[in-house]
């Protein structure tokens, strides 16, 4: 299972240091992309809802 996203630009700014006098900018050009492969783990869900009249939900 994976998330994909839309192209972004990214544009990182890091304040001036004793050892590097001026601004330094970094620009990037990327697609988000993020993907689990994570095949030991679940979730799951479990409740019951009360739909009136007698009757009910369960899942599991």
């Amino acid at each position: 299972a994976g998330v994909e996203g839309r192209n972004f630009q990214l544009q990182l700014t890091e304040p001036p240091s004793k050892s590097q006098p001026q601004v330094k900018v970094t620009k990037a050009k990327s697609r988000i992309r993020t993907k689990i492969s994570d095949f030991g783990s679940f979730i799951g869900f479990k409740g019951s809802e009360d739909l009136g009249e007698g009757l009910k939900a369960v899942w599991q």
